[in-house]
């Protein structure tokens, strides 16, 4: 056109044809049209994009990479190439005397990104120049302009399918394309709008003017562009997208390729659904992450002539890669399968091996803790008995025989070198003339007597020898006035209490004795996660040397069950239960009128056996009506607290 407006200057230039030659006038038509070509040319050697009338159009040809960079869209993630043969190649860019009519951008949306490495390091005030040039050599700085208009550009066009592959579905601009340069129309499903060219030049030899060769010009079309990141142009394209899409609150998630670590990225940039990892569509995707299969195009035969033709002869390609995808599947199922498995395993060995590690440490602890109270409780006692002795009056052979018999370390000695038998002495008070017998005092000391031991006289040698009973055996001896409260065996009891492995529930004992020594029992624990269930009988024993105690042997058949769930993964459940028999010896001992402790062990064969060492103490509130208190450390400790009713 520019051409025709000059050929038309020069003829109304000079209307006489006869007083100019022909050669004059070819030439300046021809400088007039290559200057017009020339401005053409320079306008179309720019590769990036410029910022027209408040929107953004690309222009020339974009590094492979970002064009095969995936950003938002209203119908989902489209690669920079699909973005921009939807917007258009805009108004004409020209560059007149060095300058272009319009700000230009080095990257594809007019300074907006998406970037490549040289445009990204621009500063905010030179993201576009007007003339071309690097922002350090450019005088014509221009900030960020104007981002595409995606509304307006994918307005026209119905949404794209799903990423998974639908065959049949075609692009209305596609096929208009195709249409007009005598092509098939190809598919707009994700898998359609894979591995198609991104950017053409093509090279056009404009007509010569009076036979002269004008100089060739350059032109790039933009078509349906491609998702695949092909680095280099000698590289073979991916194959298609073959895996799963979903959304999540408005936001799409590919699938992910086999291999690709649930972790890493922004937050939130991958999830996992179903074993399967999925990347968030938010433009940063790597294209080479994504799930991609290559169909299998199976070649038909030849049917024979004489043969009848066959329904199917050969597999589509849609077919091959349906089948590899559920092969694909039904093996990410199976890993999955066992790494649930093998996480199960796991945390089911660390619980017990943690359980065990603290049974353990809290065992030794409490058999410390015993032996320090059993100390403090004897000297207490032989403290007691010495008080007790103190205050009979008159006795005063009594006294210093009982502070001879306070040292323990003599008393083993003491028996063996006395080996003549025994007799029960009393030490009687004689009668004052001036006053009545006070037989109160006469009852203390005969009770003080009872505590320390006899006296044994020794006739042989003409001197009277006292040999007092061991003071631990002593303060083993129940007092008459105290309760023997370690003798009672029928009883109901409920106990609140925590376990190690269950949490808070409630554990109910119940008693009943026969024939003076024999104890038939049942206890059953229940918390949320954790139940338990005893039965079984008892002998007890008291002996008479030391009526404080009383020893029990206790022998049944013990049931349990428990759940145990990971806190980090709640759908890691560990379910066990298990019966065996249970044996266990313990020792009630009565303080006084008020207090009684029990201690004692046990063992259990159900959960592969576990020893356990328990006690407790009683606060005699009324004869009937007791406070508990309990505790058991084995392979489920036990606390609590409760109430006892004789009956």
């Amino acid at each position: 056109m520019a051409c025709f407006l000059i050929q038309l200057l020069v003829v109304f230039s000079f209307p006489d044809s006869q007083m100019r030659p022909q050669p004059i006038k070819r030439a300046v038509v021809l400088l007039g049209c290559f200057s017009v070509a020339t401005t053409t040319l320079h306008a179309a050697e720019w590769n990036g994009s410029y910022s027209a009338n408040g929107q953004c159009f690309c222009v020339g040809e974009l590094p492979a990479a970002m064009n095969a960079t995936i950003v938002p869209t209203p119908i989902g993630g489209q690669t920079v190439a699909q973005v921009c043969a939807r917007i258009g190649s805009g108004p004409a860019l020209s560059k007149v005397e060095g300058l272009f009519n319009y700000p230009v951008y080095p990257d594809a949306q007019c300074g907006n990104g998406p970037f490549t490495d040289v445009s990204q390091n621009a500063s905010e005030n030179c993201l576009g120049t007007l003339d071309g040039n690097a922002a350090a050599q450019s005088q014509t700085c221009q900030p960020a302009g104007s981002s595409w208009d995606l509304k307006s550009a994918f307005s026209k066009a119905p949404v794209v399918a799903a990423a998974s592959p639908v065959a049949g579905t075609v692009d209305r601009d596609t096929a208009s394309d195709a249409q007009a340069s005598n092509t098939a129309q190809e598919p707009t499903s994700a898998a359609g709008l894979l591995n198609k060219p991104v950017v053409t030049t093509l090279s056009i030899e404009p007509e010569s003017a009076e036979g002269v060769a004008e100089r060739p010009l350059k032109a790039t079309v933009i078509r349906s562009a491609s998702t695949a990141a092909r680095d280099l142009p000698e590289k073979e394209p991916l194959p298609p997208f073959t895996g799963k899409n979903v959304r999540i609150d408005g936001q799409r998630y590919l699938q992910a390729r086999e291999g690709v670590d649930a972790s890493g990225g922004e937050p939130g940039s991958r999830i996992i659904l179903d074993g399967l990892v999925f990347l968030r569509d938010d433009g940063s995707i790597v294209p080479t992450d994504l799930y991609r299969v290559q169909p299998q195009t199976v070649t038909a035969r030849k049917p024979d002539k004489a043969a009848a033709p066959a329904a199917r002869a050969t597999d589509t390609d849609v077919e091959a890669t349906n089948r590899q995808i559920t092969r694909e599947k039904k093996r990410i199922q199976t890993l999955a399968a066992e790494r649930d498995a093998q996480a199960k395993a796991a945390a089911k060995a660390e619980a017990l091996a943690q359980a065990n590690a603290r049974a353990a440490a809290e065992v030794d602890e409490e058999a410390l803790m015993l032996a320090k109270r059993r100390l403090e409780q004897e000297a207490a006692e032989r403290a007691r008995q010495q008080a007790l002795i103190n205050q009979a009056p008159s006795a005063p052979s009594l006294q210093a025989m009982a502070v001879d018999d306070y040292q323990p370390d003599d008393l083993d000695a003491k028996a063996a070198r006395n080996t003549r038998p025994y007799r029960q002495a009393r030490i009687a008070i004689p009668d004052s003339p001036l006053s009545p017998p006070d037989t109160t005092t006469q009852t203390a000391v005969d009770e003080a007597a009872k505590q320390v031991g006899p006296v044994v006289t020794d006739t042989g040698s003409g001197n009277a020898t006292s040999v007092a009973q061991s003071g631990f055996m002593s303060a083993l001896r129940l007092p008459n006035n105290v309760r023997a409260s370690s003798r009672d065996f029928s009883y109901l009891e409920a106990l609140p209490a925590s376990f190690d492995v269950g949490g808070n529930g409630l554990v109910l004992e119940g008693s009943a004795q026969s024939h003076a020594r024999v104890q038939y029992m049942g206890r059953i624990g229940v918390t949320a996660t954790y139940r338990e269930l005893m039965v079984g009988a008892g002998y007890y024993l008291t002996p008479r040397t030391a009526d404080r105690l009383t020893v029990v042997l206790l022998a049944g058949v013990e049931y349990g069950s428990f759940e145990l769930t990971d806190d980090q993964d709640p759908s890691i459940v560990v379910d066990f239960d298990d019966s065996g028999v249970y044996l266990g010896a313990a020792t009630r001992f009565v303080a006084n009128n008020r207090f009684e402790l029990k201690a004692g062990v046990g063992y259990s064969t159900f959960f592969e056996g576990d020893a356990m060492v328990f006690g407790g103490g009683y606060y005699h509130i009324t004869p009937r009506l007791d406070l508990v208190s309990r505790f058991e450390l084995g392979d489920n400790d036990l606390l609590g607290i409760g109430v006892r009713f004789y009956y």
